[in-house]
């Protein structure tokens, strides 16, 4: 159970970092736009 809900904790926090590297290529690219 213990390990269980490590790998869970483990999956959600790469998780969270994926979305937030995927974020900020989205705005990188945004003002890539928008300056170029």
């Amino acid at each position: 159970m213990s390990f269980q809900s490590c790998l869970l904790n483990q999956s959600w926090n790469n998780f969270g970092l994926h979305a937030f590297i995927t974020q900020l290529q989205a705005w990188s690219y945004l003002f890539l736009v928008l300056y170029v």
